[in-house]
């Protein structure tokens, strides 16, 4: 799939209606102040949804993936990146089918 073709899909379905199935490290905490990831952790495929909060969809740059597990964060991806870890089955896409 080409950045073009995923942001024709986005708009098409809504930003609400897809959701990914991404890799993902629980985010630790220390006092409730310092917040860090480990590399000994081992990754969890956790549901994420897009959030244009700090890049826009329409821009094709990067994209945010946020947990809807709050101890899990987000991650940002150049758009291609993310398109070659869908097309390599590392992150997967599922659009919510609206009923007609």
């Amino acid at each position: 799939m080409t950045c073009e073709k995923f942001v024709d899909l986005v708009k098409e379905n809504g930003i609400e209606n897809c959701m990914f199935l991404v890799p993902m490290k629980p985010i630790r905490s220390v006092f409730g102040i310092i917040n860090y990831t480990s590399s000994s952790d081992p990754d969890f495929n956790v549901p994420c949804k897009l959030n244009e909060k700090r890049y826009k969809i329409d821009e094709m740059y990067k994209v945010t993936l946020e947990s809807i597990y709050p101890e899990f964060g987000q991650q940002h991806y150049y758009m291609s990146d993310l398109m070659e870890f869908i097309k390599n089955n590392q992150i997967e896409l599922y659009i919510k089918h609206q009923k007609q």
